[in-house]
């Protein structure tokens, strides 16, 4: 009886473990998900997950987690107007919840944009690039780590606990914030509807 209990016991644990694993695929299409939606709210067209874009960007997401300590933490690769975010939290985060966190994080930065003034705005680049007219597909990677102690270069977890950090990559085609002529004036609109 007793080993019968520990074989269920057993067969529970590796449920368990199995059902708290980190799926990359269920983030990118939660990823596409949340796009659509902020796309959806400035009147553009949805956009679709590029599964050749996004093995891309899972490879760029694990060689920016696996960067020694002195090394910055979130460099671009300068490919298809990329937009790159760093997450930490002391427990595991769901693929739903960490596509909300980055999506609204880059969607935030709407803050920074002059409508009045179309143009290039640095502190405004996430959002313009995710609500892009021109932006057909998107390619999303996502590597998840450990930390245990403070920090990672520039990536700063601010904990001595162990804590789990995430490196998400987002890749467009065609890539948006282009700076040639009305660009900005034909691709990124006020939201026709609110929140």
């Amino acid at each position: 009886m007793a080993l019968w209990r520990l074989r269920v016991y057993g067969l529970i644990v590796l449920f368990t473990a199995l059902g708290n694993a980190f799926s990359p695929e269920t983030f990118a299409d939660s990823m596409v998900r949340e796009y659509n939606f902020y796309r959806n709210l400035h009147g553009v067209a949805s956009v679709k997950l590029n599964h050749s874009m996004s093995a891309d960007c899972d490879r760029y997401a694990r060689a920016l987690g696996s960067r020694s300590r002195v090394q910055p933490c979130l460099v671009h690769s300068r490919k298809n107007g990329e937009n790159l975010m760093f997450y930490w939290n002391y427990a595991s985060i769901s693929e739903v919840e960490l596509a909300e966190v980055t999506a609204k994080q880059f969607y935030d930065e709407l803050k920074f944009y002059n409508f009045d003034k179309p143009g290039f705005r640095f502190s405004a680049a996430h959002f313009t690039q995710m609500i892009w007219k021109g932006v057909k597909e998107i390619g999303v990677g996502v590597f998840e780590r450990a930390f245990v102690k403070d920090s990672f270069g520039d990536c700063r977890v601010g904990t001595l606990a162990p804590a789990k950090a995430y490196f998400v990559v987002i890749h467009h085609s065609p890539e948006g914030n282009r700076f040639d002529g009305d660009e900005f004036l034909n691709n990124v609109f006020s939201a026709k509807r609110r929140l």
